[in-house]
């Protein structure tokens, strides 16, 4: 059984003791998750407590104190690229921000023990890794599909880049799009697959990658693309 170390930090005791009991209750209903649940009343003691343990979870408010939420997030992403973030916000004010630090996901308060369950099970669907599998000089290599940012074909090779690195493996596109089986892949066209949650901009004419690669939307493809970066980024 999994633990998931959550912090959750808000400076409405309330709205954070809330939050906390909705959590005990979807642990309660998923036996296959067990959460340490974690509450801070400022960004301080949030920051402080980082320095000792890492979160799989963070629930932050925005307007906490001198430290915004969004700056947490900042702080919480330079540690982590594998944690999970919701933003509990009154405000509407940050979606770029979150857009940008790939949140979870933009709860707006007052929050309900139904929509935040909603949104941890979007999070936890994926909870167990899926992998890719390449053969590369060093032997065969075990690839989290989460990693992987885009995949580009090169005549009869495809480069499979990731967050820590690129792959070449001989293999056609058809291959490549039946093991790249998370929702969140989408094929631009014949020649490129993209990780939508590797997205850091959008423009109706191009999208921009995690590593500062540019590839040009097809015609008729940007309200498609911003539906899944929507759903599967935030």
């Amino acid at each position: 059984m999994p633990v998931i170390y959550t912090a959750i930090c808000d400076d409405d005791r309330r709205s954070a003791e809330k939050i906390r009991g909705y959590l005990e209750e979807y642990g309660s209903r998923k036996p296959e998750l067990q959460f340490a649940i974690d509450v801070f009343a400022s960004s301080m003691d949030l920051m402080t407590a980082m320095e000792k343990r890492g979160y799989d979870l963070y629930l932050l408010d925005i307007y906490i104190d001198a430290v915004t939420g969004v700056q947490l997030a900042e702080q919480i992403r330079n540690k982590s690229d594998d944690c999970r973030i919701i933003f509990v916000s009154s405000s509407d004010n940050f979606y770029r921000d979150a857009f940008r630090m790939r949140i979870d996901d933009y709860l707006e308060k007052p929050i309900d023990a139904e929509t935040l369950h909603r949104s941890l099970d979007r999070i936890f669907t994926d909870f167990d890794e899926k992998y890719l599998y390449v053969n590369d000089a060093t032997g065969i290599r075990r690839i989290p599909m989460s990693s992987v940012l885009y995949v580009v074909s090169m005549d009869h090779y495809k480069k499979i880049v990731t967050t820590d690195g690129s792959y070449l493996v001989r293999r056609t596109m058809a291959e490549m799009t039946e093991e790249l089986t998370e929702e969140y892949f989408y094929p631009l066209h014949s020649r490129v697959i993209v990780n939508v949650r590797r997205i850091v901009r959008s423009s109706p004419k191009e999208i921009e990658m995690e590593d500062g690669e540019s590839f040009r939307l097809p015609r008729g493809s940007y309200h498609e693309i911003g539906e899944r970066i929507l759903k599967y980024s935030i």
